[in-house]
């Protein structure tokens, strides 16, 4: 979503805000992946963490943007020690 101001001062005055959660679909193409490996992920209790938008069985997901970037900091690190490099 893009916030800008009357038109004389969009130059220097636009605002970009960054979402606080995802949906499913940006969320895979955030971390590379397909939606559908997600849907398999949470299925199996793997993956980054994710949030049930209500109690129904038919329940949406979001993904809070910051633990995706923390999980893949995380696989990042993991990937690192295994090659025997510091990060």
């Amino acid at each position: 979503m893009t916030v800008t101001m009357p038109a004389e001062t969009v130059a220097a005055s636009t605002v970009f805000i960054q979402p606080l959660a995802v949906d499913a679909v940006d969320a895979a193409a955030m971390i590379g992946r397909r939606p559908k490996t997600l849907e398999n992920w949470r299925r199996l209790g793997i993956g980054p963490r994710y949030v049930k938008t209500d109690d129904s069985d038919q329940s949406g997901v979001v993904y809070i943007v910051s633990d995706l970037k923390k999980w893949l900091k995380e696989r990042a690190a993991a990937t690192d020690a295994a090659r025997g490099s510091a990060a």
